[in-house]
Formats: C-alpha cells, structure tokens, sequence
C-alpha cells in the first residue's frame, strides 16, 4: 500500500534514505517520514553494497549467535550494543506452532522491535556493519569480505533464524 501510495516521488526517498545511510553513521533520524520494515530492508539491501536484510530471521540468528557467544565468555546480560530488537515470525492461519525468532526475549535479552521504523534503521545499519567487521576478521573463507561475502552470510543467517526451536534446548 505504501509504495503505491508513494508513488510518486518514491526515487528520490529512495535516494535521501540511500545517501543518509552513507553518510549519518548511526543517526538515520535525518531522514523524516522513514518508512522502514522487514519489507523495506530487503529493498534498501539492493541500493547499498554491503547493507544486509534485516527480517525476523536474520536478526533471530544474529540474537542465537550473541546467546552462543555469552554462553561461551559466561555473560549474564546482552551487552547494549549486540541487543539485537526481534520480530515476531508471521504465522499462517490455523492451528500450529509459533516459529520461535527470539533466543532470549525480556529485559536481560533482545528487545521485540515493533513498528519502529528508525529503530529498525539503526539495527539493520549496525548488523551490516557487524558483519562486515566479522567478515573481515575471519580473512579468507568461503564468505568473502566484500558486498558479495556479506550476501551470502546473509543467506546463511536467513536460512539459520527460521526457527530458532530446535536449537534453544538451553536458554540463557
């Protein structure tokens, strides 16, 4: 609804959300009326290299692997700044089990993002810049350090938070 509403003009909010990412660091505020969602993560993925989605099941694995790492260095609490926010995953109607894309949710966890167009901004800058650091530090691998690398990661992590059941055994 929102894009045919905005159709008009939508290139260039297109090109302002585009260059405030390149240029605002962590501050997308300066963009106003952001219209930002899992929808519009995946359009912005293809208008900046590097710049990931950031959907329910990408920011569940990047949470699991934040779990795994306090696991591993006994932390009590998620640092602020790994605090990924979670979604809710869109459940079919009917009858059945909810897919699980929150390790930890509460106060000691991952906050649940909501509608929150400029938080989402903010988290979906700071997991592409996460994994870009990440794919840097690794050297050479299957996933490369490059726009390339960071797509295929992202593959990974999508495939990886679809449901996070089988692998929450033992939450923190």
């Amino acid at each position: 609804k929102w894009l045919r509403a905005e159709k008009t003009g939508l290139a260039r909010r297109f090109r302002d959300v585009v260059t405030a990412f390149e240029q605002s660091g962590d501050d997308i505020k300066l963009v106003p009326d952001l219209h930002f969602n899992a929808g519009m993560t995946k359009v912005y993925s293809l208008l900046i290299d590097g710049f990931i989605i950031y959907d329910s099941r990408v920011a569940g694995a990047l949470a699991w692997f934040v779990v795994q790492w306090m696991r591993d260095t006994e932390q009590e609490v998620v640092p602020d700044a790994l605090r990924f926010p979670c979604m809710l995953a869109k459940a079919a109607p009917g009858p059945g089990r909810q897919k699980i894309r929150n390790p930890s949710p509460g106060e000691t966890g991952f906050p649940l993002l909501g509608g929150r167009p400029y938080v989402h901004a903010k988290w979906n800058q700071r997991a592409s810049w996460i994994i870009e650091a990440a794919l840097k530090a690794a050297g050479s691998s299957t996933f490369t350090p490059d726009a390339a690398g960071s797509r295929k990661l992202e593959a990974a992590l999508f495939m990886w938070g679809y449901d996070l059941t089988p692998y929450l055994s033992d939450r923190v």
